[in-house]
C-alpha cells in the first residue's frame, strides 16, 4: 500500500472511532513532557540523537517516559488490533458471531469506562501534582487494558487474531512493528525491538524539531519534510529485519479491506 494511501485510510479510521466513541481523549493525553528537575545532577549517557555524551537525570526521566508513551501508543493507540476490534466494518471482516461481538464489545466499553473514572477529576488538581497523578494513572490504566485484551484475544479464532494483526500492520505499515504483537509475529528479537524503539525516539526529536518556529521570514514546507522524516524512519525499521521477517511481514497483512464504511454483518450462530 502506498504511504498516502495507508495514511488515507488512517486517517479514515481515526475519523471513524471517533465518531463512535471508541476512542476519547484523556487527561494525560494533556501532559506530553516532564518538567526536569532544577536540580539534576548530569551523568554519563548518550543523548537523543545517539551519540555519547552528558546528560541529567531529569533527561533521562523525560527519555524513560517518552519511551512508555511510545510503547503504549504502538499496542494499544490508533491503527493497534485492540483499537480496530472496536469497528462494525473490522468485525464484519473477521466474520464475528454474533455472540462474539457482543463479548467484545462489552470489553471495549469497559476498557473505555474503567479509564474515563481512573481519570475523572485529574484535571482540577494543580499542575505540579497532575502531571504526578497522571503517570500513577497511566500505570494503573495500562494493568486494566492488558487484562481486557487479553480476554479479548481469547474470544477470537487463532484465524481471527491473525486476520486483525495483519490489518493493523497494514493499516499502520513499518511503523506497527514498535507493536509487541507484530513482533511477537515477526519473532523479531530483542536485540532488533530495541534498535527500533531507538529508532523511533531519535525520530520524534528530529519532527518535535521541525516543528518549532524558525527563524523570521524562512519558509519550510513542514508537512513535506515530515512526510520525508516518516518515510525514512520507515525505511530503516525495514531494514533492521532479516529477509525472511520482511517476506512475512508482508505476506501478513492479507488483503486490503475494500472500504471502512461498509455496514457490519455478523454471521449468525
Amino acid at each position: 500500500m502506498a504511504c498516502s494511501d495507508r495514511w488515507n485510510c488512517f486517517a479514515h479510521v481515526v475519523l471513524i472511532l471517533l465518531c463512535t466513541g471508541s476512542v476519547t481523549l484523556r487527561a494525560d493525553e494533556t501532559s506530553r513532557e516532564t518538567a526536569k528537575p532544577r536540580d539534576a545532577k548530569p551523568v554519563e549517557g548518550r543523548n537523543v540523537e545517539g551519540e555519547t555524551g552528558v546528560e541529567s537525570s531529569g533527561d533521562e526521566e523525560e527519555r524513560k517516559l517518552r519511551r512508555e508513551r511510545m510503547l503504549r501508543s504502538a499496542s494499544r493507540g490508533l491503527g493497534s488490533t485492540t483499537n480496530l476490534i472496536a469497528l462494525p466494518q473490522i468485525q464484519s471482516e473477521l466474520m464475528l458471531t454474533a455472540q462474539q461481538a457482543r463479548k467484545i464489545q462489552r470489553l471495549v466499553q469497559d476498557i473505555s469506562r474503567d479509564t474515563q473514572t481512573l481519570f475523572r477529576g485529574v484535571r482540577n488538581l494543580p499542575p505540579e501534582e497532575q502531571q504526578i497523578r497522571v503517570q500513577e494513572l497511566q500505570r494503573q490504566s495500562e494493568v486494566i487494558q492488558i487484562a481486557k485484551q487479553k480476554e479479548i484475544q481469547e474470544v477470537l479464532t487463532p484465524e481471527q487474531k491473525l486476520r486483525l494483526v495483519g490489518i493493523s500492520m497494514r493499516m499502520r505499515g513499518p511503523a506497527s512493528l514498535l507493536d509487541p504483537e507484530v513482533g511477537d509475529l515477526l519473532q523479531l528479537t530483542d536485540e532488533q525491538r530495541e534498535q527500533m524503539i531507538e529508532l523511533a525516539l531519535t525520530f520524534e526529536t528530529r519532527m518535535s524539531a521541525l516543528r518549532r518556529p524558525g527563524p523570521s521570514g524562512t519558509t519550510v514546507d513542514i508537512a513535506g519534510a515530515l512526510r520525508a522524516l516518516r518515510e525514512e524512519l520507515e525505511q530503516k525499521y525495514l531494514e533492521i529485519l532479516t529477509d525472511e521477517q520482511k517476506s512475512r511481514f508482508e505476506s501478513s497483512q492479507g488483503e486490503p479491506l475494500e472500504a471502512l464504511a461498509v455496514p457490519a454483518q455478523v454471521v449468525p450462530e
